[in-house]
């Protein structure tokens, strides 16, 4: 780990891979040393994530999203947790509908986001059928059909809504 020191600003570079993450600004050294045990984690990543959209470093997370595959992955670890926040869903949703149609959300992500459909929560269920339309893969219609006789009106419509738009882009 390599630490630079500035007048009022430490920043710090954790491994990730062949990458690193960089945190900017003051921090606690509890909150280093978290971020040191993060980092030997598989947590990381998406923790790493979920700071930045907090954030509001759009920008910046899509660049650590694209070092690296598998890292998209993480964006749904997020997006299942009930927990998580407003603003980090609101990333979450433009992150994936910038890639709408392309390989992450058609064959990355895929598999997970039909397991989401049948979540616990109403909410998690609506965003799954919301990224599976975004997908434009035919192959997610089975799960949206079924999706339509779901208890939560809010989870029918939006699987309505998918339904069209991936028929429309075939």
């Amino acid at each position: 780990m390599q630490c630079r020191d500035r007048p009022g600003i430490i920043t710090e570079r954790l491994p990730d891979g062949n990458n690193a993450m960089i945190f900017n600004g003051l921090l606690e050294s509890d909150e280093i040393r978290n971020w040191v045990n993060l980092e030997k984690q598989q947590q990381a990543t998406t923790a790493y994530i979920d700071r930045l959209l907090k954030l509001g470093k759009l920008d910046e997370t899509q660049r650590y999203l694209e070092q690296e595959t598998g890292r998209y992955a993480s964006l749904l670890d997020l997006l299942s947790d009930p927990d998580t926040g407003v603003s980090v869903k609101l990333g979450i949703s433009a992150l994936l509908e910038d890639k709408t149609g392309t390989e992450v959300l058609q064959r990355e992500l895929f598999p997970r986001l039909i397991e989401l459909a049948n979540h616990n929560d109403q909410n998690i269920r609506g965003d799954a059928c919301y990224f599976l339309g975004l997908s434009q893969n035919p192959l997610a219609l089975p799960a949206l059909n079924e999706k339509l006789q779901d208890t939560s009106p809010d989870v029918r419509e939006i699987a309505q809504e998918a339904i069209e738009q991936i028929e429309l882009n075939q």
